[in-house]
């Protein structure tokens, strides 16, 4: 175990690294961050000085559990108190013993001896008392060289849907921020507003400050409150500064009032209330969320604001946004002062002295609801995202756990190379991309109409089946909705599960040939591991829908739909008329091969099959627009 007394006072600039468990958290061990130490105090201990195979237990605190393997030591590194040294035997291999402490039963034990007063701990007696099963070392290493490969693949997964839930969040700040501005019009004549940080606004737009909106600004009281929130409409409570943070007012963050306490009535909130965190650090200070819906029980606390908005000259929504959007987060941040870097003040000036670019009330409410169901899509997405990751990570733990207690013979995976056929059940050992699992099936049964047509199952199970996992980025290409880098995974991916090789044409016009094995049985149980059950229902109705047409038929289809999706999106007239012209607007090519005739009636039939689109699907016009 890590030993203790050291002070903060005794680091140093350059020394020995001493990792905290901040620093194994990572997939990757911190050492460039860890805390520097003396030769001296590297050297009191020598048994927790790290070699290469030793494996990393946090035992303190609320990352108990955390495990992480010493693969590389490029540098001397010790360990503080909270973090557990274990050095395996000669029988026994790191990266296994890594992976074991990462199995389910294992994780289990670990949360059901944690003990300790207020502080959760693991103690050294505990882990010795681990039941461990122990293939030979050959296998041990087996073992951990298929799960590195694999949690790697699953990893790369997860990283994918964390970079499109920031992006995500990224578009969402922008939109606010350019509507609260600019507004929804882009052909909008525009002036310019005279505040640098702020901008042009529309030429019809008024310019005050957000005082001339306010009927009142107050902070309400914190007395002594019982830790837990109240218990039900009939009991009071003071709210917690805290309410304001997320992306909308959470009532739950509240502290039952005492009993021997007297409320205060005319602090409870009521509809229309707009809520300014006054306290907080630097990022949140200034936060502001809509009291949406009367809470008679529930009273502002001290740490915040609240506004009275006049509504003969504001929306409380249109507000509530403005104070959100990030040029207006940067001057309040710049505006905040305090003595702690960690709790940082706003006193009232700062807010109603902000300049307000004012619309006219009427576009306020309309402009707020444009970003409130601009929000719900992105919300929605977001959703997605985070359930595929709650997806992928049991997936990893159930794949870990599998194979460290020997229910996967991973012999058999490194010898399954030459091997074409599948099993018709897959467990949690095999979990190709779902673009890979997407190729194959869309090659299986629309590769003999070449590459476009897989192309369209591919932007349909996006677009319309929700496979946001294909993060396809669509271009208007004269067959129709088309990313390469997309379908190339989809085709190697094909051939990586399935064996299906991509015949590329040997001269230009040929078409793509599909060489699909003859033993091959597609099997359910991967695609449902990739999509869920709801999804995987829905994505082979799309297969049943599409394999029985021309490959005309599917580029017609395909269109349309990315063409209706786009009017919709962008808030434009959707009549048959439209999205037909949209089609004949696509590419000269267009014009040729459909005839108006023929797009009504691919109209009609996607209307009778349910394939009609919601506006969420990716966008193919990239005009720019705001909500794209």
């Amino acid at each position: 175990m890590g030993w203790k007394g050291l002070k903060a006072d005794e680091y140093v600039e350059e020394g020995y690294a001493m990792l905290a468990t901040p620093n194994i958290k990572s997939a990757k061990i911190d050492f460039d961050g860890a805390n520097r130490i003396t030769r001296d105090r590297y050297d009191e201990s020598p048994e927790i000085k790290l070699r290469e195979g030793d494996v990393l237990l946090a035992k303190d605190g609320s990352t108990l559990g955390t495990v992480n393997f010493v693969r590389n030591l490029d540098r001397e590194t010790t360990v503080n108190s909270s973090i557990s040294v274990i050095t395996p035997h000669a029988r026994t291999g790191g990266a296994f013993l890594h992976y074991y402490f990462q199995a389910d039963y294992v994780v289990a034990n670990i949360a059901a001896l944690k003990g300790g007063m207020g502080v959760p701990h693991l103690f050294q007696s505990d882990l010795v008392k681990f039941p461990l099963a122990l293939p030979s070392l050959p296998e041990q290493q087996a073992i951990a060289a298929f799960l590195d490969r694999e949690t790697a693949k699953i990893d790369a997964l997860v990283a994918e849907q964390e970079r499109l839930i920031a992006l995500l969040k990224e578009k969402r700040q922008a939109v606010i921020s350019h509507a609260v501005a600019k507004g929804l019009n882009p052909d909008a004549p525009m002036k310019d507003s005279g505040i640098e940080w702020l901008g042009q606004i529309p030429a019809h737009w008024e310019l005050g400050r957000i005082k001339h909106s306010v009927l009142k600004i107050e902070q309400g009281w914190s007395p002594q409150c019982d830790a837990t929130p109240v218990a039900g409409p009939d009991q009071w409570g003071v709210l917690k500064v805290g309410c304001v943070n997320g992306e909308r007012f959470n009532p739950a963050e509240n502290k039952a009032l005492p009993d021997n306490l007297e409320p205060v009535p005319d602090l409870a909130l009521t509809v229309g209330d707009v809520l300014i965190s006054r306290a907080n650090t630097r990022e949140l200070v200034g936060g502001a969320a809509l009291v949406e819906q009367d809470f008679g029980n529930l009273m502002l606390c001290d740490k915040l604001y609240r506004l009275r908005i006049d509504p003969r000259y504001a929306s409380p929504a249109f507000i509530t946004l403005y104070l959100r959007s990030s040029m207006v987060r940067s001057q309040i941040e710049v505006a905040a002062t305090g003595a702690s870097s960690s709790m940082l003040n706003i006193g009232q000036g700062v807010i109603l002295e902000l300049a307000f670019p004012i619309p006219p009330v009427e576009e306020q409410h309309t402009i707020a609801k444009a970003i409130r169901e601009n929000q719900m899509r992105v919300a929605e997405l977001v959703a997605q995202a985070q359930s595929a990751i709650a997806l992928l990570q049991e997936r990893r733990a159930a794949l870990i756990s599998a194979a460290v207690t020997g229910k996967i013979d991973v012999r058999s995976v490194f010898e399954a190379g030459n091997v074409v056929a599948l099993p018709t059940k897959i467990t949690a050992a095999a979990l190709p991309s779902s673009r890979a699992v997407v190729g194959a099936y869309a090659i299986r049964y629309l590769g003999q109409m070449g590459r476009m047509a897989v192309m369209k199952v591919g932007y349909l199970a996006q677009a319309h089946v929700g496979v946001h996992e294909l993060a396809g980025t669509y271009e208007r290409y004269a067959a129709g909705p088309y990313d390469g880098d997309l379908i190339n995974a989809m085709q190697h991916g094909a051939e990586s599960i399935c064996g299906i090789v991509t015949e590329e044409p040997s001269s230009k016009g040929d078409a793509v040939k599909y060489k699909i094995p003859q033993t091959l049985h597609m099997p359910s149980g991967m695609l449902e591991a990739a999509l869920g059950p709801d999804r995987m229902r829905a994505f082979l109705n799309l297969i049943d829908l599409l394999k029985g047409q021309s490959r005309e038929g599917v580029e017609a289809i395909a269109t349309l739909y990315a063409v209706w999706n786009d009017l919709i999106a962008s808030g434009r007239d959707v009549t048959d008329d439209a999205i037909c012209n949209g089609v004949f607007d696509w590419h000269l090519e267009k014009r040729e091969k459909f005839s108006r005739d023929t797009l009504e009636n691919w109209l009609g039939w996607m209307r009778r099959n349910g394939v009609v689109p919601d506006g969420s699907a990716p966008r193919t016009d990239h005009q720019g627009d705001l909500f794209a």
